[in-house]
């Protein structure tokens, strides 16, 4: 019985075009997942969002549904990173990561990056770019209340974003 090489050219070769036409035909996927969201075709299936219509219709799991249609619609506005998944350059988990954190002013940045980052730093970068997010939210909030005791009134003033 011969034995295979530890690394085989062809088979590797054959796996990442295989990989190439996933990515590829999962971009055509999520463009439809886009469209149909934003036309809220999911409503008739009866579903209350599209990512319930893809886990009824695909027995998809709610995280993965919804993960679908986050990115489905955030790659609509990222034509780089858009165009990185689709030529199999960038993984799926990847993309996820990266859709979280990249907006049309970073595109072409992440999109160049992305590709050569590992995903739990990718995951990290977009724990703390959100963490950066929510502390600016917190320092915008301010809330102040003043009893007028002239006129018997509790005011309240303040933002909450």
């Amino acid at each position: 019985m011969e034995k295979s090489p530890l690394y085989d050219t062809d088979r590797h070769t054959a796996l990442d075009k295989w990989q190439t036409l996933r990515c590829a035909a999962h971009v055509e996927m999520l463009d439809e997942v886009a469209r149909m969201d934003r036309a809220e075709d999911w409503t008739f299936d009866g579903a209350s969002s599209m990512a319930n219509c893809l886990v009824n219709r695909y027995q998809l799991a709610q995280r993965t549904a919804a993960d679908w249609v986050r990115v489905a619609n955030a790659i609509q506005n990222l034509p780089a990173i858009r165009a990185a998944y689709e030529a199999g350059r960038m993984s799926w988990d990847q993309l996820r990561a990266v859709t979280r954190v990249a907006t049309p002013e970073n595109d072409d940045e992440l999109a160049a990056e992305a590709p050569n980052t590992r995903v739990r730093d990718l995951n990290r970068l977009a724990r703390e770019i959100k963490l950066r997010d929510v502390e600016q939210v917190h320092r915008d909030r301010n809330f102040t209340w003043r009893f007028d005791e002239e006129h018997p009134v509790l005011w309240f003033s303040g933002k909450m974003v």
